[in-house]
């Protein structure tokens, strides 16, 4: 989470972009699950959704001039020249935010942001497929969720993140975990939310995702329902307990400018032992699993 100070500094320099540019960065931010009406909406959400000030500092979106001029305005000497590791390092000293500890590569600006709102446009003109941004929505929608949910784990000692809640989920969501000691269902935003909450803050399990081709897949059906199908392994403290499989379905939501919610969610626990990275199969057959909500994969 930001600091106060941070939060006033973003506040200051992102106000100087426009609103499309808010716009696409919240997207990003956000992984478009939270909408906006206004510039003002769209700052807060950015602001209150950003797990650091280096983090958005990173984002291609937040461009060099901004910061830039951001230092200009509050009497922070630097060269236009300044790549901007070096504006990013000025703008944490004067937020007073540690940064002695990072190194210029810890500060370079991230690769660009996908924009989850091109998943439709056909591949022409050297563009991306809609395959390869359902496979990048896939990956960055996992990184985004684990990261989330594996912060209320007390045993890593962080400040956990403010992002989650029922507000994730369509209000009939459905929620089957698959476990040894048998079957659990639960249905609507709020028990859902709250189950897998448990799982990190009361059961302190931590999800460490494979977050790769190899481990997370993305398609789209025939109805516009997104599939993400996640696997990894699950700790407790040093111990790694087995392995875990996720499937999430994920549709737009209309009445929020069509941002993403989740719909439904398999999730499937295995206590073994661990020789390798869990990997899922991915042949036309598995793939095609992944469209039947009452369905899991199988690693190999």
């Amino acid at each position: 989470m930001l600091s106060e100070k941070e939060k006033e500094g973003f506040q200051q320099m992102l106000s100087q972009l426009s609103g499309d540019e808010l716009l696409s960065l919240k997207d990003t931010v956000t992984r478009t699950m939270v909408t906006a009406q206004s510039k003002t909406e769209a700052i807060s959400a950015i602001v209150n959704y950003s797990e650091s000030a280096v983090q958005l500092l990173r984002r291609k979106k937040l461009k060099h001039k901004y910061i830039f001029q951001y230092l200009v305005s509050n009497n922070i000497h630097v060269l236009p020249t300044a790549d901007k590791p070096c504006l990013i390092r000025k703008v944490m000293e004067h937020w007073g935010t540690q940064v002695q500890l990072l190194r210029d590569v810890d500060l370079k600006e991230e690769p660009g942001d996908l924009d989850m709102h091109q998943e439709h446009r056909a591949p022409t003109d050297g563009r991306v497929s809609p395959v390869n941004v359902m496979q990048s929505m896939a990956e960055q929608f996992s990184t985004w969720f684990y990261q989330m949910l594996n912060s209320y784990n007390p045993i890593l000692g962080q400040q956990p993140s403010s992002s989650w809640g029922p507000q994730h989920f369509y209000h009939n969501v459905k929620l089957k975990i698959f476990i040894e000691r048998g079957l659990e269902e639960f249905e609507g935003d709020t028990l859902v939310a709250q189950r897998l909450l448990a799982f990190p803050k009361d059961e302190c399990l931590l999800f460490n995702p494979n977050i790769g081709p190899n481990g997370v897949k993305g398609m789209e059906n025939a109805h516009g329902l997104v599939l993400v199908c996640v696997c990894g392994t699950v700790h407790r403290g040093n111990n790694c307990l087995g392995v875990f499989e996720q499937t999430f379905g994920l549709i737009k939501d209309p009445g929020l400018q069509n941002n993403w919610k989740i719909k439904h969610i398999n999730l499937k626990m295995q206590i073994t032992a661990v020789a390798q990275t869990p990997v899922l199969d991915d042949t036309p057959e598995t793939l095609a699993i992944m469209a039947q909500p009452g369905n899991t994969l199988s690693l190999r």
